[in-house]
């Protein structure tokens, strides 16, 4: 069996992680950082996008936008649900696979993607909407490209090296030092795209790990990123969360979990996660 797919979106003192396998199967988590713990949530048979979800910065809220299979008008629509569940609070009927992404702002205001948001056609957002705000400067010709890493330019990655002039064919890389270690950052290599490879909405992305001008890459990382402590946080291509620190030796691993052998177990979200 093939191991699953993993993508992580990254809140203050937690995550979301979003499991594809086996098939068209889609389970939710919520990867909780201080102590490590993961909490299992959702299931879903269809297709979800990650890198067009966002996860509010508390980690409480989950924006996800999904292609269910099922007859107009719940064939895809946005939703906004509370972390780890997929119940709908407030959804929006979208009808295509089109979609840029949605983002939560840190006054709690959610924003579809629209220019001009548009109420839920199902339920409702309390803490209100807003206009997608624009992205931070990425001087690169495949727009693609840029909405795939648009979390990470949120969260602060930048484009390297800063202003490059991109040619066609050429990779989008982006860079985030560690945070509290001027020594230590890790570059995101973004080289275009491919349904074949083993990559989340066909993205086909490297991670590398630079200290003191040398690069080495990280060839089991599906995903990558710093927690504020400065530890790494690693989703593998094999199915396993991990939380390494950085040390003069090398990446101590200090903790791990293996989402590897899960199987489909739907359930119904519990009532504190089907209402406001």
């Amino acid at each position: 069996m093939s191991p699953p797919r993993l993508h992580v979106l990254l809140a203050t003192d937690s995550a979301v992680v979003m499991r594809r396998g086996p098939s068209r199967w889609w389970h939710v988590l919520r990867w909780r950082l201080d102590p490590p713990a993961v909490e299992a949530g959702a299931w879903f048979g269809g297709r979800l996008y990650p890198r067009r979800c966002a996860v509010s910065p508390d980690g409480a809220l989950l924006g996800y936008y999904a292609l269910a299979g099922t007859p107009p008008p719940w064939d895809s629509y946005l939703a906004v649900s509370k972390v780890p569940w997929l119940h709908a609070l407030a959804a929006w009927h979208w009808g295509s696979t089109w979609h840029w992404g949605c983002e939560f702002l840190p006054d709690g205001r959610f924003c579809t993607g629209e220019a001009e948001p548009t109420a839920p056609d199902s339920g409702s957002y309390p803490a209100g909407l807003a206009p997608r705000p624009p992205l931070p400067a990425v001087n690169h010709h495949d727009l693609w490209r840029v909405r795939d890493v648009q979390a990470e330019l949120r969260r602060g990655w930048v484009q390297d090296p800063p202003g490059a002039d991109e040619l066609p064919g050429s990779p989008l890389v982006l860079r985030r030092p560690q945070p509290g270690n001027g020594g230590a950052a890790l570059t995101l290599v973004h080289s275009g795209h491919d349904f074949a490879h083993h990559g989340i909405e066909g993205a086909h992305i490297r991670y590398q790990l630079e200290r003191g001008g040398d690069h080495a890459e990280l060839p089991e990382a599906a995903w990558a990123d710093w927690d504020r402590r400065g530890r790494m946080l690693i989703a593998t291509v094999g199915g396993e969360l991990r939380i390494a620190a950085i040390t003069p030796s090398g990446i101590e691993p200090l903790w791990s979990h293996d989402l590897s052998e899960l199987g489909p177990e739907p359930a119904r979200a519990p009532g504190w996660a089907r209402r406001w």
